[in-house]
């Protein structure tokens, strides 16, 4: 799906930011859940 990758790729490279910026947190692609994103994806759309 697209959009889960768009969103892991994003993810991505938040954690790489915060690893340059010496910012310790926890890889948020691994608590990201895609269950409803399609669902999300067109109400945001107007559809």
């Amino acid at each position: 799906m697209r959009r889960e990758e768009d969103v892991l790729a994003v993810a991505a490279n938040i954690t790489r930011v915060q690893h340059d910026c010496g910012v310790r947190m926890s890889d948020i692609s691994e608590e990201l859940r895609f269950d409803l994103i399609e669902v999300v994806y067109e109400w945001a759309n107007g559809v």
